[in-house]
């Protein structure tokens, strides 16, 4: 049947393996239920302290999580090298011509399917994208 034709198309692909945390989530399986304790635990601490934290995470991404949702959330939690280390990255992110081509795929998949009235909403992501790049 289908099945087995685009097993059989698909079986000798070799894919190139996700290294990044924000894209592996959906890829890389469900976190453990210690790991998903210590996610209720970032929830919970207090923002002024989330750069104390020093969480026994099983699962590798989380750590790299942890920093990012502190940088966006948080900036004022990091300190001077990981400040520097997040103003690295978003350079890296917004430049990587890669991520560029991602974001333009699925900003054109959001157009498709938005509803009434959420142009604006995009509308405002693509000038802020775009603000952000110029200033780097």
């Amino acid at each position: 049947g289908i099945g087995s034709k685009i097993r059989d198309v698909f079986k000798n692909e070799k894919f190139e393996q996700e290294a990044d945390p924000d894209y592996m989530i959906y890829s890389n399986g469900f976190f453990s239920d210690n790991d998903r304790s210590l996610m209720q635990t970032v929830r919970a601490t207090n923002p002024n302290d989330l750069g104390r934290l020093d969480l026994p995470f099983q699962d590798g991404r989380l750590h790299e999580m942890l920093f990012r949702y502190r940088a966006r959330n948080y900036r004022k939690s990091l300190n001077q090298n990981e400040l520097e280390r997040w103003n690295c990255f978003r350079q890296q992110r917004l430049t990587d011509k890669d991520a560029r081509q991602r974001y333009d795929r699925d900003m054109e998949l959001a157009k498709e399917k938005l509803g009434e009235g959420d142009e604006q909403v995009l509308s405002d992501l693509q000038r802020y994208v775009d603000e952000l790049t110029t200033n780097i």
